[in-house]
């Protein structure tokens, strides 16, 4: 599931960024809300999606 993916790579205190394939997708809010009610402290949810995200040269996990 979700979360224990995430668990695999990310501690609860690491820094957690969430984004959609697309601007207009709705999943990434939710996962962050997933997120923080699971414990994680610094959750962002990045709204340019997987694209922008790229555009940007940030680093994937």
């Amino acid at each position: 599931n979700f979360l224990d993916q995430v668990a695999e790579v990310a501690d609860k205190d690491d820094t957690v960024v969430v984004y959609c394939a697309s601007s207009d997708c709705q999943a990434s809010p939710k996962a962050a809300k997933n997120l923080v009610n699971d414990g994680y402290e610094n959750v962002y949810d990045y709204d340019r999606g997987l694209a922008g995200w790229k555009d940007a040269d940030n680093e994937m996990a």
